[in-house]
């Protein structure tokens, strides 16, 4: 993701990480597990409130967008939603 996340659209979001996701996919399952872990962790810190971004909508956004691919991973995560933000962003 060369622009800032908090400039893309939903649409262009989506493809933005499936693409991630994608590329990491074509290169072995090392490559898939540390650009996922990079999406994950970029998510939380703009999703955090305290020593992030604070932007909740782009924290969900990512999580609905992670989760499209990676189901399991992001229901795992969920219950370090309110450590980093609120599960009010979750709605």
């Amino acid at each position: 993701m060369s622009a800032s996340v908090e400039l893309l659209p939903p649409p262009e979001l989506r493809a933005s990480i499936e693409g991630i996701l994608r590329d990491g996919a074509s290169l072995g399952p090392s490559a898939l597990a540390l650009n996922l872990r990079d999406l994950i962790v970029l998510a939380f810190e703009t999703g955090d409130v305290q020593q992030g971004k604070g932007e909740r909508l782009l924290l969900q956004q990512m999580l609905l967008e992670i989760g499209r691919t990676c189901p399991e991973t992001v229901c795992r995560l969920l219950p370090l939603v309110p450590r980093y933000s609120s599960y009010r962003t979750l709605r």
